[in-house]
This record gives structure tokens, C-alpha cells and sequence, in this order.
């Protein structure tokens, strides 16, 4: 099942979603993908937002032109993403196993959900990812870096490990971006928070990255 991490992370966005959205729509998406924006395909592109929280980044690309779907089991933002971005295709569904959707996906964003999970969890979230990648499709996985606070439904995060946990589901890094923390809460509370986007280019996909499936023929 859902390891208790999830759980209790759940109840603090669902507790706490007013503030938490103010807090995401303060930073923009093309701040958040400052490093990867010239790696999202062409609309319109099938764009999976998996935990996509206040629909910030689902409003952005369903503004472009791209086919949207988020996904989020906090009722509270699903509500907030339906107003924001009605186009968008929204589902319950929560990673490791995102179930009831179906693929292929161009690219997948997973932001700011990737510490919530154990390292069980991580391998079942990257299998999953994996198989809802089209042929060539992209991952943008952001990991949060620095000291866990104590009591928070934090895993810490080893990039490297990361890394290496994607390749193992086939996937391949393409390209990384390190970014400062970019709203000032997070900026005042961790000194020392960063996020690490990932770009990892896969047929199957990786807080943020992009991967590519081994052993698919990528030339198009």
C-alpha cells in the first residue's frame, strides 16, 4: 500500500490548501522549468501533471495549446485546477501507482511530490511513469534537496540515487538544473533547500527531470 509518508502528506495539503496554493502560484511555471522550457514538445502535446496541486502548471501548458491531464487526490486543489483550467482532464489518481490513467504521454511533470515517497514507492512511481511515457516522451522530475525538518512527511533525496533508480526503469537523464527554493517562505525556512530539475528523456519516465527509455529506437 501507500506508505504512511503519503498519507500524512495528503492530509497536510488537504488541511492546509488556501495557503499552500498561494504559496505555488506565487512562483511562476516558467520559473519553475527556467532550465527545461526548450525541451517541451510542440503543442499540442498530451502533458500529464501528476500531483498537479493548485493547477499551476496545468493552467500554463492547457494555455498553450497542449491536451492536459492532472492529477491530484487532494479534492480541495482538484477543485481549484477545475476552475483554472476547465480543459484540463482532471483524476483522482496519486502517485506510486496513478491508477485508472492511460498513456501515452508526451511529457510528464512531477514536481515537488517526488519527497513524499519512500524508496519502495519511488521504484513502483518510475515503473509506472515509465510505461505512460510515449516513445521519445520526457519526464521533468523535481527533487527537492537539503535538511529534512523534523516531523515533516519528508524522505530525504539523493540525486545520484535517483538517477540511478530511473535508469533502472529504463530511463535516462538528459539533462539537470539546479534551482534555488524559489518563494521566499521556502527561501527563509531552508537556508539550504534547493530543487534539482531533471530532464530525463524516456519511452518511459523521472522532482525535475526528463528520461528516455533505453533500448527504443529515439531517432524520429
Amino acid at each position: 500500500g501507500v506508505g504512511m509518508t503519503v498519507d500524512a502528506a495528503l492530509s497536510i495539503y488537504a488541511a492546509n490548501a488556501d495557503g499552500l496554493a498561494a504559496r505555488y502560484d506565487a512562483t511562476a511555471t516558467e520559473a519553475v522549468l527556467s532550465g527545461l522550457m526548450d525541451l517541451i514538445p510542440p503543442p499540442p502535446a498530451a502533458v500529464l501533471d501528476a500531483g498537479a496541486g493548485s493547477g499551476r502548471d496545468a493552467a500554463w501548458f492547457v494555455a498553450r495549446g497542449h491536451a492536459v491531464t492532472a492529477a491530484e487526490p487532494v479534492a480541495e486543489f482538484r477543485t481549484r485546477i477545475a476552475t483554472r483550467a476547465p480543459q484540463a482532464r482532471l483524476s483522482e489518481a496519486s502517485l506510486p501507482a496513478l491508477e485508472g490513467l492511460a498513456g501515452p504521454f508526451a511529457l510528464i511533470l512531477v514536481s515537488a511530490v517526488w519527497h513524499h515517497l519512500d524508496p519502495q514507492d519511488r521504484d513502483l512511481a518510475l515503473g509506472r511513469l515509465s510505461a505512460l511515457l510515449a516513445p521519445g516522451g520526457l519526464l521533468f522530475l523535481s527533487l527537492r534537496q537539503g535538511p529534512v525538518p523534523s516531523g515533516q512527511p519528508l524522505s530525504a533525496l539523493d540525486p545520484a540515487a535517483e538517477i540511478d533508480r530511473a535508469a533502472a526503469a529504463g530511463l535516462a537523464l538528459l539533462r539537470r538544473h539546479e534551482a534555488p527554493a524559489l518563494d521566499a517562505a521556502e527561501r527563509r525556512g531552508h537556508a539550504h533547500h534547493r530543487v534539482q530539475q531533471h530532464a530525463i528523456l524516456g519511452i518511459d519516465g523521472v522532482e525535475h527531470g526528463v528520461a528516455r527509455l533505453l533500448g527504443e529506437d529515439v531517432d524520429h
